[in-house]
């Protein structure tokens, strides 16, 4: 939503695409993903079925508010085509 607001809508996109590429098969979204070796020392990551990979708390209603946001940056920019494109991308 921040990069959109400041006219930065392919931002805007990669940002929410990057979260989409946790997505598991199950089509459950993390609210966060680990990189290598980051916080390798949280107990609490070792609480989550795949603690390599991300937690197993999720904020879908952010995520759809966030894809709605950055469609009607891109229409008030003139931008609705690239807007419509990356909507039709994820969902």
């Amino acid at each position: 939503m921040g990069w959109s607001y400041f006219g930065h809508i392919g931002k805007a996109t990669q940002e929410i695409k990057a979260i989409l590429k946790g997505q598991s098969d199950d089509g459950f979204i993390p609210n966060m993903r680990f990189a290598n070796k980051a916080r390798w020392w949280d107990i609490e990551r070792y609480t989550f079925r795949k603690p390599q990979e991300g937690s197993e708390y999720t904020q879908p209603p952010i995520l759809a508010l966030s894809v709605q946001y950055i469609l009607k940056e891109a229409k008030m920019r003139g931008r609705e085509e690239e807007g419509l494109t990356f909507l039709a991308e994820v969902y």
